[in-house]
């Protein structure tokens, strides 16, 4: 037959129960109630305003929303035109660095000269005269660089130059030496390139400046491979230290490179479509140098040979860093076209936003005059229906409270509460409670013999028991469905330790009452229950939306199912885990049963919890 639950009703609350008449009105409730008790000129003027605020807020908001958006174009507009100028001086700085380059393995190469020839000095000479152009229009963005952790202004770094070049007149420099003063210049020099620049955001400007800052990289990267290989072409020094240095610097330019195509797949194109074939070169020319045999090939060629030798590598190469300066350059148009794309926007989103604002403003005007008219009419209509809104509160009111009834009693106290409050409770995990589990011997059978409504009826009478004895304990019924009886202590609230007790005390006092409780249907029929009890971790939760429950889950509510299942009639089996917790209580008269096969728990040690001695409980309470 289909199983049902039966709860008596609950005890009635005090006053000041969450559930009360009292709690159910806010002080906005009452507020709201004295408010619609508010009655001439004074609601009216009330009313009038508050009805006006529904087209004054939205304009004014929309009023705002302009302005900010105007705001934000202007500011847009700002910070295009900036970032535009720092890129047309960009073009400036790049152009020095180009030269630093050129300038740099000129002086390595010349450096590296036994015998300082006239043509050698005139290569170094044009190289000089182009990098002291290029510094006329020089501009740095933060007035000074920071070389070797020294801050120089524009003056001192030129100082610095003319000083080096004296050096390397002199033949009272390394070549290390130059290779290092040129490449910390430009290093330096490219970190003040885009520094603290503000970029708008979209038409992905950063990454197109990434990509300038990474391309520029990879070229100084090169061109310090140049210097280097255009020095050893003269000196022959072609050692293992060298080789370790040319492949370092090799993998870093390939690392920038690879990070530029990565980013714009249109640089990847146009290094892949050029007829300059500058990776074929330099893996031959790579597989030529670090042969074994070309260091004794190369001692061998007189000096003005390995001059020769060294200027056509420094030739080729230039190429390809000139190549590579031409794709920087258009790039860096393509990256202007980007921005003056953004400042047409920002104009139009300025022209528009104006106009909506000053549109805006004249229509706020003209509504509010219409509103004000409407309102008035409005109001007339609201206060006959004041009376009518203040019933239905009322009823509102009630529903509410029965609703609070039914929802405390469906849930305990505190998962109530915190449910109606947030709106969802998580699971919990307690580590220990008892669970106790009781049904009705011969229920089939007995449901068999007698009319559904004789079944309710015995059901709520010895429910009607079991909720009298379980008031007297720090337990929480579960549920109950059919015969079945669900109870637990330590749940929600821990109560350490003591859920055993309260379980036991409560299953003796249950035992008890129904030692001579008779079936209502048939008179000389008494009525046995068999109980299970065990105790240990469990997880609880409100379970369902539409009609949520309290449910405990875990190994400990099936166990305590099978101690109930696997009980006789009259009797109360427990687990061994919880006869270890109620003995130091020594509260309880229990013996063993031995050991019971429980399904999917093999063998298990019960006891039959027989009777409590109240004397020693007294005394433990009065201790």
């Amino acid at each position: 037959m289909k199983s049902m639950k039966v709860s008596p009703e609950f005890p009635a609350r005090d006053a000041n129960s969450p559930v009360s008449h009292k709690s159910l009105f806010s002080e906005k409730d009452v507020l709201q109630t004295h408010y619609l008790q508010t009655t001439g000129s004074c609601r009216r003027i009330l009313e009038h305003w508050r009805m006006m605020l529904v087209v004054i807020v939205p304009l004014v908001a929309m009023i705002v929303f302009s302005s900010f958006n105007l705001s934000e174009a202007i500011q847009l507009k700002e910070t295009t035109a900036i970032a535009t100028s720092r890129i047309n001086s960009a073009r400036y700085l790049t152009k020095f660095i180009q030269t630093m380059q050129r300038e740099r393995g000129r002086s390595a190469t010349f450096i590296s000269l036994n015998t300082k020839t006239n043509e050698s000095y005139a290569v170094l000479q044009t190289a000089q005269q182009n990098t002291d152009k290029a510094a006329h229009n020089l501009v740095f963005e933060t007035d000074t660089i920071t070389v070797n952790n020294t801050k120089l202004t524009k003056l001192e770094m030129i100082a610095d130059i003319l000083e080096i070049r004296r050096k390397i007149n002199t033949s009272s420099l390394s070549v290390l030496e130059a290779l290092e003063f040129f490449t910390n210049i430009n290093n330096a020099l490219m970190e003040d390139l885009f520094v603290n620049i503000d970029i708008p955001s979209g038409k992905n400007i950063h990454s197109k400046l990434m990509v300038l800052v990474f391309l520029l990289r990879h070229i100084d990267l090169v061109g310090l491979q140049r210097a280097r290989i255009a020095y050893l072409f003269t000196t022959c020094d072609f050692n293992s230290k060298e080789i370790q240095v040319y492949k370092y610097i090799e993998g870093k330019a390939q690392s920038y490179l690879s990070i530029v195509f990565n980013y714009d797949s249109n640089i990847k194109k146009a290094y892949m479509e050029n007829d300059l074939n500058a990776d074929e070169y330099m893996d031959k020319v790579n597989a030529e140098l670090w042969s074994e045999s070309y260091a004794s090939v190369c001692r061998n060629q007189t000096e003005s040979e390995r001059f020769i030798k060294s200027g056509e590598w420094f030739r080729n190469v230039s190429k390809f860093i000139d190549f590579a300066f031409v794709i920087y350059h258009n790039s860096s148009e393509l990256l202007k076209n980007s921005l003056s794309t953004i400042s047409d926007e920002a104009d139009f989103r300025f022209a528009l936003f104006s106009s909506l604002q000053v549109i805006l403003t004249l229509t706020s005007f003209v509504l509010l005059a219409w509103y004000i008219t409407c309102v008035n009419r409005m109001t007339i209509r609201l206060t006959k229906y004041a009376n009518e809104i203040k019933s239905k509160t009322k009823e509102l009111a009630v529903e509410k409270r029965l609703t609070e009834k039914l929802l405390y009693r469906m849930l305990p106290m505190k998962i109530a509460l915190q449910l109606k409050e947030e709106g969802f409770v998580p699971a919990e995990e307690f580590p220990e409670a008892s669970v106790y589990f009781s049904d009705i011997v011969g229920f089939t059978s007995l449901c068999s013999r007698c009319r559904p409504m004789q079944v309710i009826d015995l059901l709520n009478e010895i429910y009607s028991l079991f909720d009298t004895c379980i008031d007297k304990y720090d337990v929480y019924k579960v549920e109950t469905i059919g015969d079945a009886y669900m109870v637990t202590s330590g749940i929600p609230d821990s109560n350490g330790t003591a859920h055993a007790l309260h379980i036991c005390k409560m299953a003796l006092d249950i035992r008890n009452s129904m030692t001579d409780f008779k079936s209502p249907v048939h008179i000389d029929e008494f009525i046995r229950i068999r109980i299970g009890i065990h105790s240990g971790p469990c997880v609880a939760g409100v379970v369902g939306r539409k009609m949520p429950r309290y449910c405990l889950f875990g190994d400990t509510v099936n166990t305590a199912s099978r101690m109930e299942s696997t009980g006789e009639a009259g009797k109360i089996q427990m687990s061994s885990a919880t006869c270890d917790i109620i003995e130091k209580y020594n509260q309880f008269q229990y013996s063993p049963r031995g050991r019971v096969k429980i399904k999917g728990k093999g063998e298990m040690m019960t006891y039959w919890l027989e009777s409590s001695d109240q004397r020693t409980r007294v005394q433990l309470l009065s201790c």
